[in-house]
C-alpha cells in the first residue's frame, strides 16, 4: 500500500472523486484518492455531458481532450408511426456559455481523461484499496484502510470525502437513511446499428410497445439504447431481434440493431440522504442522490457536487476560509438533488409504459411541434433542466446583497432587488458574454480561477469621490484578502481612469455599457463572483463596509498580495 501524506482522503476514483481531486490540486491542495476497484472501469455507463459540467472541464483545463473525444448532440429527434413528429433542440446560445451542445463520451474515457489530469498535477490514486472503518473526532478523522493483499493501513486526516456510488461505505458508516424507493425495471443496451439517422441528435422512438430512446456513442454506429419493456427470453440475440423489429416498425423502414456489445437490466433508484456532510465528512455523487437515468443527469450532478466542495475545502486547508464555510455545501447542494430526483421521476413517468397516458403522448406531441412558439418554449425548459445552466443558491447563508434605494434607505432584503434591473441575483451563476469585440475578450476568460473576483463598476462620469472609495477598496482588499480575492474595475467612462487604479487592478473598458447593463448597474456597484463563478455578493452603490461585513464573514485575512495579470496566464 503507498503510503501517500494528505489532509483530505477521497474514498472513489470515479468521475465525481477525481473531479474533486483534479479541483483540489488546482488550487494546491494535496489529497490522497482511493478505489476499491484493482482496474479503472472500462464499461460506459453515463454518457452525457452537458453545458455546465462542461464549464467546469473548462475550468479544469481538460475540455479540449474531452471535446476530442465525444459526439456533439443538439437535439431530440421524436418519431411515431412511420413518421418524424419533429424535434426539440437546445438553444445554447439562449443560456451565455461558451458550450455549443452536449458532449456524449463514455464514462471510461472520462474517467482515464480525469485520472491522467489527476497524475499529471502530482496527485496520488490508489487501486485496490478500500475503506474498512473511520472515526471523526474534533479535529480529525481517525481511518483504516485495506488493500487487496489484505493488509491494513491506519491514518489520520482533517477530511474525508466518500465519492464511492450508490453503495457508498462512507454513508453506511455514518448512518445515514438514504431516503427514497425502488421503481420501474428497464434494459440498457450498448450496440452497432445500422440505419440512417444522424448521430448529433438523441433519438425516441414512440410505439404501442413502449419506448426506445437512442443515444449516440463517438464510435461510427455505436449506440447506447435504452428498451422501456424488457423483452423475453433476456439473451443477446432475442434482444437484438426485437429492438430491430420494434425500431423498424416505428421508422416503417428496415435497420439492424446487432447483437450487443454490453447489456445490463437494471431497477430504477431514486433516493438520497437528507444532509450530504456530518462534521468531517462529506458525500459527493451517487454516495448521496441516486435517480432514474431518463433525465441524464446523475454524472453531472456529481461532478458539479465535486466543484461545489472542491473551492471550499481548498481555501479551509489553506487557511484562508473560516471552517464555517462548509456548511454552506450540503445546505446549498442537497436541494439541487431533491429537484433532480423530482424531475427524474417525471422524466420516466412521461416514458413509462405503465402510464396510461403514453399512448396518447405521440398525437399531443406532433400538435406540439407544430406549433413554434410552444415547441421553442418546450426547448428552452428541455435545455434549462438538462444543461444546469440555470442553478442557484439564491438561500445559500454566504450569499447576500446590499444597495441604497433611489429614496435613499439602504434595504438588506436577499430578494428585494429592485434597485437592481434585473442583474444576477445572489447565489446565481454568472453567464459568459463577449466584453471586447475587438480583441475577442469573454468575460470568462476573467473567471474561472482559483480565487474570488471582485468587478467593481464605475459607472459612467464617476466622481473623484467614487474613484476615491474604489481606490481604498482595492487597497484593502490587497492588504487583507489579495491572495484570495482579485479585482477588476469596471469602466463604462470615456474619461481616463485614474493611474493608480490601473496600477493596482486590471481595468475591463465597458464603453457601450454592456457590462453595467447585464449585471444591472445604474450607477456604480460592485459584484464579488465566487470561484465556481456563482454571485456571492452584490452591492450597489459602491459601500465599503457592506462589502468587508460580507467578506469577513467567512474569509480569513491574509497578506500576501494578489499579484497575477489576467489575460497573460488565461
Amino acid at each position: 500500500m503507498t503510503l501517500c501524506s494528505s489532509d483530505i482522503l477521497i474514498i472513489g476514483a470515479g468521475p465525481v472523486g477525481l473531479t474533486l481531486a483534479g479541483e483540489l490540486l488546482r488550487y494546491g491542495v494535496s489529497c490522497r484518492v482511493i478505489e476499491k476497484r484493482v482496474e479503472p472501469a472500462t464499461s460506459s455507463r453515463a454518457l452525457g455531458t452537458h453545458a455546465r459540467t462542461q464549464e467546469v472541464f473548462m475550468a479544469m483545463g481538460i475540455f479540449d481532450e474531452i471535446r476530442s473525444h465525444a459526439q456533439p448532440v443538439h437535439r431530440f429527434d421524436m418519431y411515431e408511426r412511420g413518421e418524424r413528429l419533429g424535434s426539440f433542440d437546445l438553444p445554447l446560445e439562449s443560456f451565455g456559455t461558451p458550450a455549443t451542445s452536449s458532449l456524449f463520451i463514455g464514462q471510461a474515457t472520462t474517467e482515464r481523461i480525469l485520472r491522467e489530469h489527476v497524475l499529471s498535477l502530482g496527485g496520488c490514486i490508489e487501486d485496490g484499496v478500500e475503506l474498512v472503518s473511520f472515526t471523526q473526532h474534533p479535529d480529525h478523522v481517525s481511518v483504516t484502510l485495506r488493500d487487496d493483499q489484505e493488509q491494513e493501513q491506519h491514518l489520520s486526516v482533517s477530511w474525508l470525502v466518500g465519492c464511492d456510488g450508490g453503495h457508498s461505505a462512507v454513508r453506511k458508516h455514518l448512518q445515514l437513511p438514504f431516503e427514497g424507493a425502488a421503481d420501474e425495471t428497464w434494459l440498457v443496451v450498448d450496440a452497432q446499428v445500422e440505419w440512417n439517422l444522424p448521430n448529433d441528435a438523441i433519438q425516441m422512438f414512440r410505439s404501442p410497445d413502449g419506448v426506445v430512446m437512442a443515444f449516440p456513442f463517438p464510435e461510427a454506429g455505436k449506440w447506447r439504447l435504452l428498451e422501456t419493456n424488457i423483452p423475453e427470453p433476456l439473451n443477446e440475440t432475442t434482444v437484438a431481434r426485437v429492438l430491430t423489429d420494434k425500431i423498424g416498425r416505428t421508422l416503417n423502414r428496415p435497420i439492424t440493431v446487432h447483437v450487443p456489445s454490453w447489456m445490463s437490466r437494471f431497477t430504477i433508484q431514486q433516493r438520497k440522504v437528507l444532509t450530504m456532510s456530518v462534521r468531517r465528512c462529506f458525500l459527493a455523487g451517487d454516495a448521496a442522490h441516486v435517480h432514474s437515468p431518463a433525465s441524464g443527469q446523475g454524472l453531472n450532478t456529481g461532478i458539479q457536487d465535486a466543484y461545489n466542495l472542491a473551492w471550499k475545502l481548498a481555501l479551509v486547508v489553506q487557511g484562508k476560509a473560516r471552517e464555517s464555510l462548509l456548511a454552506s455545501y450540503t445546505l446549498e447542494r442537497e436541494p439541487i438533488a431533491a429537484h433532480l430526483l423530482r424531475s427524474a421521476l417525471l422524466s420516466t413517468r412521461l416514458i413509462s409504459p405503465r402510464n396510461p397516458l403514453v399512448k396518447y403522448a405521440g398525437s399531443v406531441m406532433k400538435q406540439v411541434l407544430r406549433f413554434e412558439p410552444l415547441r421553442h418554449a418546450i426547448s428552452l425548459r428541455i435545455t434549462r433542466g438538462m444543461t444546469a445552466l440555470t442553478i442557484s443558491y439564491p438561500h445559500s447563508p454566504i450569499v447576500g446583497e446590499n444597495w441604497m434605494s433611489r429614496s435613499g434607505r439602504r434595504s438588506f432584503f436577499l430578494n428585494a432587488n429592485h434597485y437592481f434591473s434585473p442583474g444576477f441575483a445572489p447565489g446565481s451563476r454568472v453567464p459568459d458574454m463577449l466584453i471586447d469585440r475587438g480583441a475577442g475578450t469573454h468575460l470568462f476568460d476573467y473567471l474561472q480561477r482559483t480565487y474570488f473576483t471582485l468587478l467593481l463598476f464605475t459607472g459612467k462620469n464617476a466622481s473623484d469621490e467614487v474613484y476615491e472609495a474604489l481606490k481604498e477598496i482595492i487597497a484593502t482588499i490587497s492588504e487583507r484578502y489579495g491572495d484570495t480575492i482579485a479585482v477588476l474595475v469596471v469602466s463604462s467612462s470615456k474619461l481616463v481612469v485614474p493611474s493608480i487604479l490601473e496600477q493596482q487592478a486590471e481595468v475591463i473598458r465597458d464603453l457601450e455599457v454592456t457590462m453595467h447593463r447585464r449585471f444591472g448597474i445604474m450607477g456604480n456597484g460592485v459584484y464579488l463572483i465566487r470561484p465556481d463563478g456563482y454571485v456571492g455578493y452584490r452591492g450597489q452603490p459602491v459601500a465599503s463596509d457592506a462589502l468587508f461585513n460580507y467578506i469577513e464573514a467567512f474569509l480569513v485575512p491574509g497578506t500576501a498580495p494578489h499579484t497575477e495579470r489576467f489575460i497573460e496566464n488565461y
